[in-house]
């Protein structure tokens, strides 16, 4: 009889153990911690672009740089630009670079829009030309501005293909803990579908979720040559944005243009 309880026990333990094991099998297995934190990477994102797709109105001022170094050489742009957005259809971009790094002339390019109104004027072109969409407008700029006539224009009207990066990137890595001015901030490292090797890395406010700087380092000629472009910008959003920033006068707007431009970063000490 002791022998029969000692098996019956030994059994019922056997099945205990079982049920538990399948008990824990049937648990859905927690994800890493570089996924977890890869998770709340992305969450930040998605309430980033809400924020621009959403709001009312919007300004910035910012700077821009581009540093191409290779071959012992070093070659470095540096630009200012603005824009200004009223929903849903008031817009104006802007920037300013020398034709020679340093030295010569500052050109002025602007994109302007009041509804289905939408013109563009350059320097180099003094001429106001008239376009379509502001798709078409902006891509004019974009490349000469290395990036910035379309990385926040592209977060605000979500209709646009043209200049969509922003809203197609994906979180890379973990949220890390940065600092611009003396203000901590949020890191986040994110990859661009259509810029597949480029790493890029975005700088957001915590409490407002907008980009306070955007970096994009790339290579360039088979890897011969490294460029690294640096966005810092100072936004706010649902303000009164006066309705004269959207008017243009290419007389006072060029002369304007002539006098040398504040090249203070707007966010540039780390």
């Amino acid at each position: 009889m002791r022998l029969h309880r000692n098996w019956v026990g030994y059994v019922g333990t056997a099945i205990l153990c079982g049920l538990l094991l399948a008990m824990q099998s049937s648990q859905p297995a927690s994800p890493p911690a570089s996924q977890r934190d890869t998770a709340a990477a992305s969450e930040i994102l998605k309430k980033m672009r809400r924020v621009y797709a959403e709001c009312k109105s919007y300004q910035d001022e910012g700077t821009t740089q581009t540093v191409i170094s290779g071959d012992g050489r070093e070659f470095t742009n540096n630009m200012t630009f603005k824009t200004r957005f009223v929903r849903p259809d008031r817009f104006r971009f802007e920037f300013r670079a020398r034709s020679h790094p340093d030295s010569g002339p500052w050109n002025l390019y602007v994109v302007w829009a009041r509804g289905d109104k939408i013109q563009s004027w350059w320097t180099v072109r003094p001429e106001v030309e008239k376009h379509r969409s502001l798709e078409r407008a902006l891509a004019g700029p974009t490349g000469i501005s290395s990036g910035s006539a379309v990385n926040i224009p592209g977060l605000l009207m979500t209709d646009m293909n043209w200049g969509s990066g922003l809203r197609q990137v994906r979180a890379a890595g973990p949220v890390r803990d940065g600092t611009i001015n003396g203000s901590s901030c949020w890191q986040i490292d994110v990859e661009q579908p259509a810029a597949a090797g480029n790493k890029t890395t975005l700088w957001i406010d915590p409490k407002s979720l907008l980009i306070l700087r955007i970096v994009e380092n790339a290579t360039l000629q088979e890897q011969k040559l490294k460029a690294t472009t640096t966005h810092d910008i100072k936004a706010k959003i649902d303000i009164d944005v006066p309705d004269s920033d959207f008017d243009f006068d290419p007389a006072v707007e060029e002369k304007a243009a002539s006098q040398p431009a504040r090249q203070e970063p707007a966010n540039r000490k780390p």
